[in-house]
C-alpha cells in the first residue's frame, strides 16, 4: 500500500470519527474532557496503524506511544478516578514499556556482532515490547478503559465507538484500503498494474490482492497497454517470476516474439486501462518457459554473459544457453553462478541467482565450428537452453573425446594435430586423466600411429593388454642395459683424469645398440601399435634418469635420421613431473635430470618436423617443465586447485573458465587448443570407460 493511499484512508477515518463525536446517534452523556480523551486515543490508534506501524512496530514507536500516554495519565489522575485500580495497572504497563524499550535501544550497538550479549539482550527486549505494546494497542487500551468506565455499555455510542476501534486494531484499515479499489473495479480480467520497465522486453507488475482478481500462474498469458513518450501499444507476455513485497504480490513479465507467434490467433482486448495488466485464459506457455533459463543482466560483455535465473529451465555448469543478438543465435557455456541483490521499489531489495557463461559464438551450419560474435546482447534479452545442435559426421582424422553436458553435441579433436602439436592432460588425482588418456590412445591406434607409454606407475600394461600392448624392452634385454647404465654412471662419477674413455665408449655403444634395436623393432612391426616403456622404480635416482635419457636420445636420433619406417610416434608421459620436472623441482641427480629434461624439450621443440609428438599427463603444472608444457598447443584441463595451474591455464582459457577449474566434477574437463574442432574452449563430459571390456558407459553421472 502506497503512502498516498494510507494518507487518504487516514483522512476518511478521521472524518468518520468526527461524525461519530459531533453527530452522535444518542447523547453519550460524558464530559468534554472524556470525549476529547476518547477521540484522541482513537485518532492516534488510526494514525499509528496507518503511518507508523503499517508493516511492523519498532521499539522507538513503542517508546513514543508509552511516553505520550504516561504524560497524559500523570495529570489526569482525578479525571480518571472511575478507573480505580485499573489506573495503576495501566500505569505500570506503560512504565514497563518505557523502561524495556529504552533498554532495548540502549543495549543495541553496531560495533559488536549479533552474537554479543548486548545485541542478544536488545533483541529479546525488542521482541517483547513490540509484541506486548505496539502503539495502536496502547492507544486502544487507553480508549477501552475510558469507554468502559465512562460510557453506558448498552448505549449506541458505546457500540459504534467499539466497532470503530476494533476495525482499526483487528481488521487493519491498510488492508481495506488496498482491497476496496479492486472490489469496485469493473473489469474482472484485470490482475495488476505495470510498475516498472526493465529493458525492452521485461516489465515489473504489482498484482491486485488475492480474491479480487483471477488466478495468475507462471504459464499464464498476460496482455497490457504500455507506452512512455510514444503512444501506448498492446504487449503480450508471460510470468517468469513471482515474489512477495510490501504485503503485495509482484510478478516479472517477459515479452518475446515466440509468445507473440504462439498467441497470434487471439485478438486484442477491446479496451485497455493504461498500464493495467489483464489475463488471457486458454493459453499455456509451459513449452516456452521450460526452455527459458534467464534474462541478460547488466555487466555482460562480448565474451562473458551474466543472466538472472528465471523461468522453468534449469542449468548447471557446462550447459549451453542461447541468446538472440542482432538477429544471430549466439551460444554460451555456463561456467559459474552467484547470488546478487536487485533494488526494487521504496528501498526494498530481492535476492536472485545470477549465472555466468562464456561465449562460444555462432554455430556455423555444415562445419560444426563456432564463429565469435563481436557484440553484446541487449539487457533483459531472454536466455534459453540450447540442447539440439546440428553435428556433421566426423572426418577420418577426427576423434570424439566427449560431449557437451546436457547435449549430444560431440567435442572433437584432430588426431594429427594432437600428435604433431602435442597435448597436455592436467588435473588432480582421481578425476579421470589416465582413463581419458587410455581411451584417447585406443582411438589413436586405429590410425597409422605408434604409441609409446613411459610408465612410472606400472598400471598401464594391464590396462592396455586388450589393445595388444607390448613391452618395449623385454626383461631379458633390459637387464644388460640397466647393467651398462649402472657401470656408466659409476665411471662418470670419477674424476676426469681417472675415467677410462674406452670403457665409457663401450658402455655407450651397448646402450645405443640396445635402445635402437628395441625402438626400431617396435616401429618396424606391422602388428604392434602400443609399447610400454617401464622403468625399474619411480624414484628420481641418477640411474633411472640416465636409463630414460638414453631412450629419448635414441628415439629422437632415429626420427631425425628418418628411420622411423614412415610411422608417426606419440609418446605418453604419465606422471610427467617425474620425467620432466621444472628446474627448481630437480632432485639430487642434477646433471642427469637436467640432461633428460633437455632431451625431451628438444623433442618437444623439434619433434613436429620428424613426426614425433607428446601426450603429457600431470597433476600440477608447477612441477612440470614449462619448456615442455608451453609446446603443448592443446590442453585438456580437469579439476585443478593450485593457483599455479589455474594461472598457467588462464593464458589459454578465458578468466571465467580458468576460475571454474576448482569446481569441475570428476570426468568433466575443459578442452582448448589447436586440435579442438572449433578452436574455442569447451567444457565437456568424458565417457566412463569399462577398461576391462573397453566399452563406453556414457558420460559420468551427475
Amino acid at each position: 500500500m502506497s503512502r498516498n493511499n494510507r494518507l487518504v484512508t487516514l483522512v476518511l477515518l478521521t472524518a468518520l470519527l468526527v461524525i461519530l463525536f459531533w453527530f452522535p446517534p444518542t447523547d453519550p452523556k460524558v464530559s468534554a474532557e472524556i470525549a476529547a480523551l476518547l477521540f484522541s486515543s482513537l485518532f492516534l490508534a488510526s494514525f499509528t496503524a496507518l503511518l507508523l506501524e503499517h508493516f511492523f512496530a519498532r521499539p522507538t514507536d513503542v517508546l513514543a506511544a508509552a511516553v505520550s500516554i504516561l504524560l497524559l495519565l500523570v495529570p489526569s489522575r482525578e479525571l480518571l478516578s472511575r478507573w480505580g485500580q485499573w489506573y495503576w495497572g495501566f500505569f505500570a504497563y506503560e512504565a514497563f514499556l518505557v523502561i524495556a524499550s529504552s533498554a532495548a535501544l540502549f543495549l543495541l550497538t553496531s560495533t559488536e556482532g549479533d552474537g554479543s550479549w548486548r545485541n542478544r539482550c536488545s533483541k529479546v527486549l525488542k521482541d517483547l515490547v513490540t509484541r506486548m505494546g505496539p502503539g495502536k494497542v496502547q492507544y486502544f487500551f487507553l480508549f477501552f478503559l475510558t469507554l468502559l468506565f465512562y460510557v453506558e455499555p448498552q448505549s449506541l455510542p458505546f457500540v459504534a465507538l467499539l466497532i470503530y476501534a476494533a476495525f482499526v486494531v483487528v481488521v487493519e484499515p491498510s488492508r481495506l484500503a488496498v482491497v476496496l479499489p479492486h472490489l469496485l473495479r469493473r473489469d474482472t480480467a484485470e490482475v495488476g498494474e505495470i510498475i516498472g520497465v526493465q529493458g525492452q522486453s521485461t516489465f515489473l507488475a504489482r498484482l491486485h490482492p488475492k480474491g479480487t482478481r483471477p488466478v495468475v500462474q507462471m504459464n499464464s498469458l498476460l496482455e497490457f497497454s504500455y507506452g512512455m513518450d510514444e503512444s501506448p501499444r498492446v504487449r503480450r507476455g508471460v510470468v517468469v517470476e513471482r515474489f512477495f513485497l510490501d504485503q503485495s504480490q509482484w510478478i516479472r513479465i517477459l515479452c518475446h516474439t515466440e509468445i507473440d507467434k504462439l498467441s497470434a490467433r487471439l485478438s486484442d482486448l477491446r479496451r485497455h486501462r493504461r498500464n493495467a495488466v489483464y489475463v488471457r485464459p486458454g493459453y499455456d506457455a509451459s513449452a516456452f518457459l521450460g526452455s527459458l533459463v534467464g534474462l541478460v543482466k547488466d555487466g555482460s560483455d562480448v565474451t562473458t554473459l551474466r543472466f538472472w535465473q528465471v523461468g522453468g529451465g534449469q542449468v548447471r555448469e557446462g550447459d549451453l544457453v542461447r541468446v538472440e543478438v542482432e538477429g544471430s543465435s549466439v551460444l554460451y557455456q555456463v561456467t559459474n553462478a552467484e547470488i546478487d541483490t536487485e533494488a526494487l521499489e521504496s528501498r526494498n531489495e530481492a535476492d536472485f541467482v545470477v549465472g555466468r557463461a562464456t561465449q562460444l559464438g555462432v554455430l556455423l551450419p555444415g562445419s560444426a565450428t563456432f564463429e565469435r560474435f563481436g557484440w553484446v546482447p541487449v539487457a533483459r534479452t531472454p536466455v534459453v537452453r540450447a540442447t539440439q545442435l546440428s553435428t556433421p559426421p566426423l572426418s577420418t582424422d577426427e576423434i570424439e573425446i566427449g560431449k557437451i553436458p546436457g547435449t549430444a553435441y560431440p567435442v572433437v579433436v584432430n588426431a594429427k594435430e594432437v600428435v604433431s602439436h602435442h597435448l597436455a592432460i592436467l588435473g588432480v588425482t582421481g578425476v579421470g586423466k589416465s582413463v581419458f588418456a587410455r581411451r584417447l590412445i585406443q582411438n589413436l591406434t586405429t590410425r597409422d600411429l605408434r604409441v609409446i607409454v613411459v610408465d612410472f606407475t606400472r598400471e598401464w600394461q594391464s590396462k592396455l593388454d586388450g589393445l595388444g600392448a607390448v613391452t618395449l624392452i623385454a626383461e631379458a634385454n633390459a637387464e644388460p642395459l640397466r647393467q651398462a647404465i649402472s657401470e656408466l654412471v659409476d665411471e662418470l662419477a670419477k674424476f676426469k683424469n681417472q675415467q677410462r674413455e674406452p670403457y665409457i665408449n663401450e658402455r655407450k655403444a651397448t646402450l645405443s645398440a640396445g635402445f635402437r634395436e628395441a625402438i626400431d623393432g617396435f616401429l618396424a612391426d606391422p602388428e604392434s601399435r602400443i609399447a610400454i616403456f617401464e622403468l625399474p622404480d619411480v624414484s628420481n635416482t641418477e640411474g633411472v634418469l640416465e636409463y630414460t635419457q638414453w631412450f629419448f636420445r635414441m628415439l629422437f636420433q632415429i626420427a631425425r635420421q628418418g628411420q622411423n619406417h614412415d610411422r608417426r610416434v606419440c609418446i605418453v608421459l604419465e606422471e610427467a613431473h617425474t620425467v620432466v620436472p621444472e628446474w627448481n623441482f630437480i632432485g639430487l641427480a642434477d646433471r642427469s635430470s637436467q640432461a633428460l629434461v633437455n632431451n625431451i624439450s628438444q623433442i618437444a621443440l623439434q619433434g613436429r618436423k620428424y613426426d614425433v609428438g607428446f601426450v603429457v599427463i600431470a597433476q600440477r603444472t608447477a612441477s612440470v617443465s614449462k619448456t615442455v608444457l608451453t609446446q603443448c598447443n592443446t590442453m585438456i584441463a580437469f579439476q585443478c586447485f593450485d593457483g599455479t595451474s589455474i594461472e598457467f591455464l588462464s593464458h589459454y582459457l578465458p578468466r571465467a573458465l580458468a576460475e571454474s577449474l576448482p569446481n569441475l566434477r570428476a570426468r568433466r574437463a575443459i578442452a582448448v587448443g589447436k586440435a579442438v574442432r572449433g578452436s574455442v574452449p569447451l567444457i565437456f563430459d568424458v565417457p566412463d570407460i569399462d577398461e576391462a571390456g573397453g566399452e563406453e558407459n556414457g558420460a559420468a553421472p551427475a
